[in-house]
């Protein structure tokens, strides 16, 4: 079974015991699809850094993967309401205000965010690790609804945005798995930068993707394609920068080699920005 079948799998089983409209909702959000690149990225990252660790205490943190994914599949049930996005279809089928009622999707966002926080810090962690994790996804969720906020102003800076609204979870993701495997300060501070640079490219990366489906001018106003090709393809190249830098002092300094970070970035997100001409893969 993928890691992502097994997120998928714990997910599910979190709201076997729960209210039966809640039941209902969240089976049909999880039928809806999604890679789980969030919380299978932490995972991943977990086992580059310290694979006894993640042998011996998967359960908890697979916890804490279900945790970020439940966040994150909050942010994007309530990203679609008609006062923010308005998007009535995600992934090809009707987006839960539309399935259900615009009341039952801000409800159950508010939900899915709740039962995010009590995952994280019940995770079965030490209480300082489980503290740290907490605080640390209360913050990145902060910063998440503050881009949420600015992407409604038309003209907004779109890599503030993106910072926010994408990048700020992202480098929460990378810094807590140098939390769980007990890094050093100054080894969780070049994951956390690792985080800001990949969640950018991850973002510009989705912004084609928007480009490619033609939605709607409201979608794509705040877009990073809104500054022109030139400007993109210079950014991405200082992202990249970013992230050989952070990954050169952890590989040097900590002896930590990110080998699915290194897969996910060639394979998938490097490979479709060269695809549509905004990196070169022999640079």
């Amino acid at each position: 079974m993928t890691l992502e079948n097994v997120v998928s799998s714990a997910l599910e089983e979190i709201f076997e015991s729960e209210n039966s409209s809640l039941a209902t909702m969240y089976g049909y959000l999880i039928n809806t699809g999604g890679k789980r690149t969030r919380p299978v990225m932490f995972l991943r990252l977990v086992n580059d850094i310290d694979s006894e660790l993640y042998r011996n205490r998967f359960n908890s943190l697979l916890r804490v993967a279900c945790g970020i994914e439940l966040i994150h599949q909050a942010s994007l049930v309530h990203d679609d309401l008609p006062a923010l996005d308005n998007d009535d279809n995600r992934r090809g089928m009707p987006t839960i205000h539309k399935k259900f009622s615009e009341a039952d999707a801000i409800l159950f966002g508010d939900w899915l965010q709740t039962k995010g926080f009590d995952a994280i810090l019940l995770s079965g962690f030490d209480v300082e690790i489980s503290c740290n994790l907490t605080k640390l996804f209360l913050t990145a969720n902060m910063r998440l609804i503050e881009g949420q906020i600015l992407d409604l102003s038309e003209g907004s800076n779109p890599v503030e945005v993106g910072k926010l609204k994408t990048a700020e979870l992202f480098s929460a993701i990378f810094e807590a798995a140098g939390i769980v495997t007990k890094l050093e300060k100054e080894a969780c501070s070049c994951l956390r930068n690792l985080g800001v640079a990949f969640g950018q490219l991850f973002q510009i990366a989705d912004d084609i993707d928007d480009r490619d489906k033609d939605l709607t001018s409201k979608k794509v106003n705040n877009s990073f394609l809104t500054l022109g090709e030139g400007k993109v393809s210079n950014l991405i190249k200082g992202f990249v920068e970013d992230i050989k830098k952070n990954m050169q002092v952890l590989d040097s300094t900590y002896k930590v080699s990110l080998e699915s970070l290194h897969e996910y970035l060639d394979e998938r997100l490097l490979a479709k920005l060269a695809e549509h001409g905004f990196f070169n893969l022999k640079s």
